[in-house]
């Protein structure tokens, strides 16, 4: 009798997981994040910084092709495929780019659409 008790038990707690995870998919909206920029010499560094809502998110950070000014970027952000943990995990991620010369601003596209962002100079 225990042991039904404890099949009982999993196939609930199973079914919790599955139902608390149903509403992260790939086309529901991504999570935010916030960015920055720094220039050095002659490469410029943007950082995308933010939380993801569940374990197992796909974050990428890619520059536009070279010799697009000023700079551009793309933060991709694919959700997990299945089951998750249901936990806020941070995420980091960066891309440099060469340029001739300083630079103001950037633009980040992402799911929310294109921002711009101030190029701080390296002292």
């Amino acid at each position: 009798m225990a042991r039904n008790h404890g099949l009982a038990r999993c196939l609930v707690l199973a079914s919790l997981v599955l139902f608390a995870t149903a509403g992260f998919s790939a086309d529901k909206a991504a999570p935010k994040a916030k960015y920055s920029a720094e220039q050095a010499n002659k490469k410029i560094t943007v950082v995308a910084e933010g939380n993801n809502p569940t374990s197992g998110w796909k974050n990428e950070l890619t520059a536009s092709p070279v010799g697009v000014l000023p700079p551009e970027f793309k933060l991709t952000q694919t959700a997990p495929e299945g089951a998750a943990l249901q936990v806020i995990r941070a995420f980091t991620v960066k891309a440099t780019v060469e340029v001739a010369a300083p630079v103001e601003h950037v633009f980040v596209t992402d799911g929310a659409g294109r921002h711009k962002v101030s190029v701080k100079q390296a002292q």
